[in-house]
């Protein structure tokens, strides 16, 4: 049993996301159940092996002194928006990823915050917690002020896109807005994720003055990274063989 792929249903459009899939499957609520009941098992799996690691390393004496994480790079849809698996959304299940760190001798132990970090940031805070230098260009060091910044964290500010099906995202503290862009036109969704975590009141209307700001702060952070016009993405350069064979092996083309 596997959740279904939007390359079965829809036609050759890559600018189609599953809400425009004219005949989109109907998955009675027990198979979906089922589905997350398999994924869960999953993760109790990777559980099982993460324990047993940390296990290993208390045992050798090396876990007090160690760093450890654990990250994802993104989730999985289960029917939360009308779609499945990943990769044609930009909603927080699909962004939102939990980080769990474990810093030496015990520091901030215990600590649930809100402190919002993005992948890219990620390999220069571990490389300056083990006083390793890393490339000034990849990212943000926050080895050195992280417990300050878990107990007192700043606003969250976060740019994402999906390309194809031509989506772009910004959080800004509790705001957030979603740009798709679609052959002749573009919409636009905004929500606030203190009130509604689960994104299901779209306040694009009913909010324009944030809607207008974020549209602005949006295509400024779209042009910075290059990435506003999605003709770009037709001047991409070709795989080579053995990134495409990796690529397919890990699932993430067809």
């Amino acid at each position: 049993m596997k959740p279904p792929l939007i390359e079965n249903f829809r036609s050759p459009d890559e600018w189609q996301t599953w809400s425009e899939v004219i005949d989109r499957p109907v998955i009675p609520d027990d198979e979906r159940r089922a589905m997350i009941g398999l994924y869960d098992g999953e993760i109790h799996h990777v559980d099982h092996w993460i324990g047993n690691f940390l296990q290993g390393l208390e045992q050798r004496r090396l876990l007090d002194q160690a760093v450890v994480v654990l990250a994802a790079d993104h989730g999985e849809e289960f029917d939360d928006h009308g779609g499945w698996v990943h990769g044609n959304t930009l909603y927080e299940e699909m962004i939102g990823m939990p980080l769990l760190l474990k810093l030496p001798r015990g520091l901030g132990a215990g600590t649930r915050s809100p402190l919002s970090i993005d992948m890219v940031d990620l390999r220069s805070t571990l490389t300056g917690l083990a006083r390793i230098d890393a490339p000034s260009d990849h990212g943000i060091d926050y080895s050195d002020e992280i417990e300050s910044l878990m107990a007192d964290p700043p606003a969250p500010i976060h740019a994402y896109s999906e390309r194809p099906p031509y989506l772009y995202a910004l959080r800004v503290g509790d705001w957030k807005i979603i740009r798709r862009d679609r052959r002749d036109s573009t919409s636009w969704q905004l929500y606030n994720l203190r009130r509604d975590p689960q994104e299901l009141m779209d306040l694009a209307e009913s909010e324009p003055e944030t809607l207008a700001r974020l549209m602005t702060e949006l295509e400024g952070a779209m042009r910075s990274a290059g990435n506003l016009s999605w003709d770009a993405a037709d001047s991409l350069p070709e795989l080579d063989p053995e990134a495409e064979r990796d690529l397919r092996a890990l699932g993430y083309i067809q």
